[in-house]
């Protein structure tokens, strides 16, 4: 007897079966209807909500070309946004990671439009300030305004058909006030141009004169600026006008025209006005002299000596409490007996000077001649003790402590060589001696240990 497969008996019978295909998939895209019907209601409210925050206030102004931008921009955004809806994103509550991605961009630019939205409302304002300040500036005489108005009302302008968007512009908001150029900048500026293109001076020789006595010659120059190179100068800075800002520009031009006599052309004018008072400078420099610069040979201080020609310092030498303002320098080897006397001679000590004790003679050489002082200066070359001096001691002695013992003195005057007495005038000989004693100097005696009189002899000019 054959076996049976348990598996192959029958299933047990439990009455007709409910299930209807037909119905199944009937009831399965009903289910699919309703529920892309829920999620398009819930895409339509997103659809709104994201809309609403794009309904952005565009506060418009006379400014076309920036409300084009804003307005442009603002229009996009919302044609995109509907774009992105209608495939089924949902960028106002992303969930895929997709939708979080758009959002994240799409509201970048949505808070860009709105900062340019506001740099555009900001420049509203600087328009207006700058139309307000020039009604205020019509309302004054023209000499009282403190703007250029043209220059102004070009400038807005300027702003709003320069090339570029909001954002572009917006530098040119910096320079929408035009405030007029004042004579005093305009003179600076020109004083500015010639110091930068001028600079230093020309030097030229005046006149070239050979002594035939002394064998020197003296060469007089000329300091100051060439013809040419003013010319040049003007001609540069007439072009550099064009390189102004504006305002300067048309105060310079105003200037031009105002001028009383502008028939001139603008180089002339600009010299005529604005050209530098420049210094002229002469100076004397004297080369060569007696063959091995022996100098002049003279008597001086009972000595025959050769010296060089005293020649006038140009800087003051000062000495502690006493300045020398016009000393002549002098140059000599030789080493002179200075008689000193007691009145007016005085010497270098410290910071000032003291009065010389005593009426010995001294040795020194002659360093200058003041004439504002009228003494000479000598720097000793020896000690001595009555009056008690040392080695390089500066003494100054008066002229008439010397009397006409410096008339000899060789003196240097516009190139010329000339006698001490005929630049200073001659020694005063209208005081007479009485028993051959000279009355202009009291001599002093001093005696030392031994007795010894280290007094001076008083000097008495020669009579001629």
């Amino acid at each position: 007897m054959a076996k049976i497969d348990p598996a192959f008996q029958a299933a047990p019978f439990y009455g007709q079966s409910s299930y209807d295909p037909i119905e199944a998939v009937k009831n399965a895209k009903e289910m699919r209807y309703k529920q892309a019907l829920i999620q398009r209601k819930e895409a339509d409210v997103n659809m709104e909500k994201g809309l609403k925050n794009l309904a952005m206030e565009i506060k418009g102004w006379d400014d076309q070309k920036g409300f084009e931008e804003i307005s442009g921009e603002l229009e996009d955004l919302r044609s995109r946004y509907v774009e992105l809806g209608s495939k089924g994103l949902n960028l106002y509550n992303p969930k895929s990671f997709a939708e979080q991605r758009l959002a994240r961009e799409f509201n970048t630019r949505v808070s860009k439009l709105q900062q340019k939205h506001d740099v555009w409302q900001q420049a509203k304002e600087k328009v207006e300030t700058a139309r307000q300040i020039i009604e205020k500036q019509l309302q004054m005489p023209e000499e009282e305004r403190t703007i250029d108005v043209e220059l102004q009302k070009q400038a807005i302008e300027d702003y709003k058909n320069t090339e570029g968007g909001i954002l572009d512009r917006n530098a040119k908001l910096d320079s929408l006030i035009k405030t007029k150029a004042r004579p005093i900048d305009i003179g600076v500026w020109f004083a500015g141009q010639y110091k930068q293109l001028i600079s230093g001076l020309d030097k030229h020789p005046e006149a070239i004169n050979t002594d035939p006595v002394t064998g020197r010659t003296t060469i007089k120059t000329v300091e100051g600026v060439d013809e040419k190179r003013i010319e040049e100068a003007t001609r540069k800075i007439a072009r550099n006008i064009k390189s102004l800002p504006r305002n300067m520009q048309a105060a310079i031009e105003r200037e031009y025209k105002d001028d009383e006599d502008n028939v001139k052309t603008k180089e002339e004018w600009i010299r005529e006005r604005f050209l530098p008072a420049y210094p002229t400078k002469k100076e004397t420099r004297i080369s060569g002299g007696r063959s091995g610069g022996a100098g002049l040979g003279i008597n001086f201080l009972g000595r025959k000596t050769t010296m060089e020609p005293g020649m006038l310092r140009r800087d003051p030498i000062p000495y502690g409490d006493r300045t020398y303002q016009s000393p002549y320098e002098f140059t000599s080897k030789d080493a002179f007996t200075i008689p000193i006397g007691t009145r007016g001679s005085s010497y270098f000590f410290g910071n000032s000077w003291q009065p010389i004790e005593g009426g010995g003679d001294i040795e020194g050489n002659l360093r200058f001649y003041d004439s504002n002082r009228d003494e000479f200066v000598f720097r000793t070359t020896q000690t001595g003790f009555a009056p008690f001096t040392q080695n390089n001691m500066t003494i100054a002695v008066p002229r008439r402590n010397l009397g006409d013992r410096a008339d000899e003195l060789p003196i240097e005057v516009d190139g010329v060589i000339k006698q001490f007495k005929d630049v200073f005038g001659p020694s005063d000989k209208s005081v007479k001696t009485i028993g051959g004693k000279d009355y202009r100097v009291t001599p002093v005696k001093n005696k030392t240990v031994g007795g010894k009189d280290y007094g001076m002899t008083p000097y008495i000019p020669k009579n001629k």
